[in-house]
């Protein structure tokens, strides 16, 4: 329970914190666009970001879905898209500790879905992250990949990024070059300084490769 606990509040603690400006002229990639599959992610208790990877299907952090603990899902969550459609939906996978949360609606949903790419990044890789970090709706980050996957804060797997991150990112898909998603924004990384709790310019991504399989995503 500890563990899940530090796993919800690095991802809450993403909203407490500006952007730390990255240093030095990386060769960052530009955003391109992969149609419309950005939504915002509201449920009364928190609010995120998650992508349409179709047949109904958003994927998205499990905490931002997260119900009283973080122990079960909310009933309902609301969707918004960028162009002004709103939907209704209900969580049909959830996992805490792989932060990976499935949120499905039964209508019919004319949006491009985002293509899953299931294999393993490189450090390095250069990453476009979509979400809507605090008051502002449907922005982007960039991240580097900066280390190996490991388990840290009670996340099963997360790769560590270089990069802004800010509350109401989490959930939002992070896409590569080719416009393909790679994983799931879900944290920052918080280090401790005389009990003092602290977010620092680094973040943590789901890779898709650990949830492909798990959501029945054959891509």
């Amino acid at each position: 329970m500890k563990n899940l606990l530090q796993n919800i509040i690095a991802g809450i603690v993403a909203g407490v914190i500006i952007g730390i400006p990255l240093v030095g002229a990386l060769n960052y990639i530009n955003p391109k666009p992969v149609g419309s599959p950005h939504v915002l992610i509201e449920t009364g208790y928190a609010s995120g970001s998650a992508t349409y990877i179709g047949d109904g299907d958003f994927v998205t952090a499990a905490h931002v879905v997260s119900g009283i603990f973080g122990i079960v899902p909310v009933d309902k969550v609301f969707i918004s898209f960028k162009d002004g459609l709103n939907l209704e939906g209900k969580v049909t996978y959830y996992d805490p500790y792989r932060d990976i949360a499935v949120v499905h609606v039964e209508k019919s949903i004319n949006v491009t879905p985002a293509k899953v790419n299931c294999s393993v990044p490189n450090i390095g890789d250069k990453l476009i992250s979509y979400g809507n970090p605090w008051d502002e709706k449907f922005l982007y980050s960039r991240f580097e990949i900066v280390g190996d996957a490991s388990s840290v804060h009670g996340w099963k797997e997360v790769i560590p990024v270089l990069g802004t991150n800010v509350w109401g990112m989490s959930g939002g898909g992070v896409f590569n070059e080719n416009g393909e998603l790679m994983g799931v924004d879900v944290g920052v990384m918080i280090v401790e300084n005389s009990k003092i709790f602290q977010a620092v310019g680094f973040a943590y991504i789901v890779p898709a490769y650990s949830f492909c399989e798990v959501i029945g995503y054959e891509g």
